[in-house]
């Protein structure tokens, strides 16, 4: 039986290591290659918050050493974009209470109320950005 624990143990240790994971290797393939930001185009009065969030991105990006392309539609074509994974992240003035949050992961908010969509299951993805906003709030 202790056998068993042990190895147990070292196993569950040695899978645990990687993570947390993407299911997709999103945040690796975004080092290689490029993290595909979605844009939401705004003629409302979020606008500026869309220009934060661009400015707030390219940070994130610049921080990982990432490269970043820019895709710029509406809410509805990017979620739809998100779903088949031709892009990896939506910005755009989403609240936690956004009527996408059964398409998307939320990230936390970077300012008390505004978050991110990123694709379901990208958990590292995720973690980086959510540490980074940690950062930024320090």
């Amino acid at each position: 039986m202790q056998k068993f624990i042990i190895i147990f143990c070292v196993l569950f240790f040695w899978w645990g290591c990687d993570l947390p994971r993407d299911t997709k290797d999103t945040f690796e393939k975004a080092k290689k290659e490029s993290l595909h930001v979605g844009v939401v185009v705004r003629t409302d009065s979020l606008s500026s918050i869309s220009v934060f969030e661009k400015n707030l991105m390219d940070q994130f990006v610049a921080a990982n050493n990432l490269k970043v392309s820019y895709n710029h539609s509406t809410e509805t074509q990017l979620v739809k974009q998100l779903e088949k994974d031709k892009i990896d992240i939506i910005i755009g003035g989403f609240t936690e209470k956004t009527l996408w949050k059964d398409k998307a992961a939320l990230t936390a908010p970077y300012d008390k109320e505004h978050v991110w969509l990123v694709k379901k299951g990208e958990n590292r993805l995720v973690f980086e950005i959510e540490k980074f906003f940690y950062n930024q709030m320090q």
